[in-house]
């Protein structure tokens, strides 16, 4: 069961049945260069869901937005005001970002 930790605080757990989460996606993007590369999972949480950053591009963020769909923001300051740029086409669902087939 996946499970992000602040020090000794247990911030973020998965139920039983959610899927496997995955600690580095490879991201591609012809409409968005900035967003592509490999994101590694950070111990950050948004909404209830975990958050990767891109490695090449560090201020690029992979997360849950309040809508509740995974959307790619380009600086921490837009995650924290819930904006982005690719969105999911559904909210998450109890699927991981990976796991989205559609994204606009």
């Amino acid at each position: 069961m996946p499970t992000v930790h602040q020090g000794s605080q247990v911030i973020y757990e998965a139920p039983a049945d959610a899927p496997q989460q995955t600690t580095c996606l490879w991201v591609t993007s012809t409409d968005l260069p900035d967003a592509a590369g490999r994101y590694a999972l950070t111990p950050e949480v948004r909404n209830g869901w975990p958050v990767w950053r891109n490695a090449r591009r560090g201020a690029c963020y992979l997360y849950c937005n309040i809508g509740g769909g995974w959307m790619f923001a380009l600086s921490q300051h837009d995650m924290e005001l819930n904006r982005g740029c690719i969105t999911s086409a559904m909210p998450c669902g109890g699927l991981y970002p990976h796991e989205h087939v559609e994204w606009e």
